[in-house]
């Protein structure tokens, strides 16, 4: 019996079946999303705790934005970020194609996201801290990625881990299909724990200063794909034993128009962030606002 079987009905079958409720004026919420006739029926059958969420990687505009507007929400209530007019955390790296965005639905609303950087010639996102790891990792290893963006819904995480398992998974599986063999990530030091016990991940350097959240501490990990069956079994079983389905796992990519956005979000986070350039920030950032309807139906 195909194992991905069992779960593949519960998750959207293209991109038109996850759709924004309401209209594309921004006087919905951006993060809200119907499932499928068929996650819908059979939200409660089935082994799986989490069937009644659907995880996938994010093309639409909702769910890019959606995504990283709960990623700047997240990291500002934490202390990770300053806000930003537009309200999203947009880095260089979102508007490669090399960059996708996963995302976790349940019940028609977001509720975590990362985001899967590939290695490229920007390089890492951590690298500007752990240039020597992430270079040692590069030299032992084919291919690498990084994850970058973790963020959840405040309640969601603790409340149904499962689900987050069940979204690193899918990360993992992601990561296997595009040939990557290690994929890499910068965390808190309290983390570092359960992504070593839980997911078998490795640590590859010390704890250092991240400016990229405002000088927090952060400490590098890698999962190795290559001997994570034999090293850690139990972390392997929890990201690989319940496959999703091949379409789910291709490579797909939001229009030129997103992307697009994402770039110009990025250089005014990188450029117009000081107060003496408060009056340039307030024009391109309503520059941004008037664009948004015609992006939400890109």
């Amino acid at each position: 019996m195909d194992a991905t079987r069992p779960f593949s009905r519960y998750f959207v079958q293209a991109d038109t079946d996850i759709t924004p409720y309401g209209s594309c004026d921004g006087s919905h919420p951006p993060c809200r999303f119907r499932l499928c006739a068929k996650a819908r029926g059979h939200r409660t059958n089935g082994p799986s705790p989490c069937l009644s969420d659907c995880f996938r990687i994010a093309v639409c505009p909702r769910g890019v934005f959606g995504a990283l507007a709960l990623v700047h929400d997240t990291y500002v209530r934490r202390g990770l970020m300053r806000p930003n007019r537009w309200r999203m955390r947009v880095t260089a790296y979102h508007g490669l194609p090399t960059s996708e965005i996963l995302v976790a639905i349940r019940g028609g609303e977001l509720i975590s996201t990362l985001t899967i950087v590939q290695d490229s010639h920007r390089g890492l996102p951590m690298e500007s801290v752990f240039t020597g790891e992430v270079q040692r990792q590069r030299k032992a290893s084919a291919a690498l990625a990084e994850v970058s963006c973790l963020a959840s819904r405040p309640g969601t995480s603790d409340a149904s881990p499962a689900a987050m398992f069940r979204l690193m998974s899918l990360t993992a599986q992601v990561a296997v299909f595009r040939g990557i063999d290690q994929l890499l990530i910068a965390v808190h030091p309290k983390h570092v724990g359960f992504y070593v016990r839980f997911l078998g991940f490795q640590e590859i350097g010390r704890e250092s200063s991240y400016d990229a959240v405002r000088g927090n501490p952060a400490v590098p990990l890698v999962l190795d794909f290559t001997d994570l069956a034999e090293r850690c079994p139990k972390a392997y079983r929890r990201l690989f034993s319940q496959p999703f389905p091949r379409w789910a796992l291709e490579q797909q990519r939001p229009s030129r128009r997103v992307l697009s956005a994402l770039r110009l979000l990025a250089w005014m986070d990188n450029h117009l962030g000081t107060p003496r350039k408060a009056a340039a920030e307030t024009d391109q950032a309503s520059a941004f606002e008037d664009m948004r309807p015609a992006l939400m139906v890109a």
